[in-house]
């Protein structure tokens, strides 16, 4: 009776390592998925810009007034900016009793186009005198991450250091940080 105990035992151990074995290796996968679907995730978003503070109105025609205020801030590329946005929309649900306006996605199809307005929105007197703004389309991970650099790029940037976020990572002097 004890030999048939011990060996029922040293099985089921065996039978438990084997599952150990294939529920790490489960983990491994899924793990090794999640980040595939946050790199894709992150890679659809590097097309967009959000644009906020444009209020809201009934029946609003979002794309065309995003056009217009692309426009005011590259000029240059005035023609070519109707082309190169392919839609902009509100995001999220219409808020009740919240006077803020939500913001606005704009997906570019030139990723040019994208760059020039993020750089030319920089600093732009037009949005500052309207209280419009450009922010990145950043996926939750790296809102979050930017959220704990933000301390430390905060003290570099008082201390004359050179400190900018760069998608999810942070940056001082070059040099990124965690």
């Amino acid at each position: 009776m004890v030999n048939a105990t011990r060996a029922e035992i040293k099985a089921l151990k065996e039978k438990m390592g084997c599952i150990e074995r294939r529920v790490e290796k489960s983990e491994q996968s899924t793990l090794s998925c999640m980040n595939r679907v946050t790199d894709l995730e992150r890679y659809g978003r590097r097309w967009n810009l959000k644009l906020h503070g444009i209020p809201e109105a009934a029946n609003e025609k979002v794309r065309e007034e995003v056009i217009r205020i692309c426009q005011q801030v590259l000029p240059q590329e005035r023609d070519q900016l109707p082309a190169a946005i392919d839609v902009a929309h509100r995001v999220g649900s219409k808020r009740l009793n919240d006077s803020r306006s939500r913001a606005v996605i704009i997906r570019f199809v030139i990723r040019r186009y994208r760059e020039a307005v993020w750089k030319a929105a920089k600093n732009n007197p037009f949005l500052s005198d309207h209280g419009l703004h450009f922010t990145e389309d950043l996926t939750k991970e790296d809102r979050e991450s930017r959220q704990k650099m933000w301390p430390m790029i905060k003290k570099a940037r008082e201390e004359g250091k050179s400190a900018y976020f760069v998608g999810g990572r942070g940056y001082i002097e070059g040099v990124e940080v965690t």
